[in-house]
């Protein structure tokens, strides 16, 4: 717990019931705890005991706060004594009528949970550069895999799993990206490099360094790679699958290079772009 960016959260189901409730707090050896049921008192005494125990272990004390679900005509009756709590922060929110109990108690932050809005697709995004500015129409829906090409090797259905989902990480990382996946799941990210070269290789270099194994995995690059070292290095890697753009005036050379691997690589005449 010893975390820089930690929040606790007691949830208004803390108060848990039934047989297993008595037998978590033997297990524990916990004291003092409050009658099953009893959801309000179980959260107040669940924020003392995290506070002391992080008291007691010598942490910084964290932010601990409760979300909670309650009728909007209920809100008065109950935002008073939730209010009274040693919680640092509350959500989803409060009504009006209670707002002056939350102004009697510093300290307190509200998170509000009530805006719903939907993004709209067509949408432009805009960048401000000097004497200027970028407009850019936003990153599509993931097309169909159908009209992707398979430019090196093959590509069986566990493969085009992988791929696809690497290319749907891909899209929501900031550009030069370069994803690495294995297993459906994300095992190094290059993010937000001038050269892609780099971007693969912090991926490759990230991976390792939380115990990730490169063999067998699949890389996306939001963009196309202008000469064959960046797919290099994903290759030594052990990486064996590839998917990107295309359409670099050295195709050819990427493609040679990922073939002597023996790896597969697929293009999707199309690319992301996020800054």
């Amino acid at each position: 717990h010893d975390l820089p960016n930690l929040l606790w959260e007691v949830a208004n189901e803390s108060s848990g019931g039934g047989e297993a409730g008595p037998a978590f707090v033997e297990a524990l050896g916990l004291v003092d705890v409050p009658e099953w049921g009893d959801s309000t008192s179980w959260q107040y005494w669940v924020i003392d005991t995290v506070k002391r125990y992080e008291q007691e272990m010598g942490y910084d004390l964290h932010p601990i706060g409760m979300t909670m679900q309650f009728p909007v005509a209920e809100q008065t009756k109950v935002n008073d004594p939730l209010f009274a709590s040693r919680a640092e922060w509350i959500s989803p929110g409060y009504d009006d009528a209670a707002l002056e109990s939350l102004r009697q108690k510093q300290g307190t932050r509200i998170l509000l949970d009530t805006e719903r809005r939907r993004a709209d697709p067509e949408a432009r995004h805009y960048r401000r550069v000097r004497g200027g500015m970028l407009v850019q129409d936003p990153d599509p829906d993931l097309e169909e895999r159908d009209s992707w090409e398979v430019v090196s090797g093959t590509v069986d259905e566990g493969h085009w799993d992988e791929l696809v989902f690497a290319w749907r990480v891909c899209k929501h990382v900031t550009s030069n990206a370069i994803v690495l996946t294995k297993g459906l799941a994300t095992i190094g990210i290059g993010a937000g490099q001038m050269s892609r070269v780099d971007a693969v290789r912090i991926a490759v270099e990230k991976a390792a360094e939380f115990g990730h194994d490169a063999a067998g995995a699949a890389l996306a690059s939001d963009a196309f790679f202008p000469f064959p070292d960046g797919p290099q290095i994903a290759l030594d890697a052990g990486t064996t699958s590839i998917v990107q753009p295309g359409g670099s005036r050295r195709d050819e050379d990427v493609i040679a290079a990922v073939a002597q691997a023996g790896a597969a690589m697929v293009f999707t005449g199309r690319r992301h772009f996020r800054h």
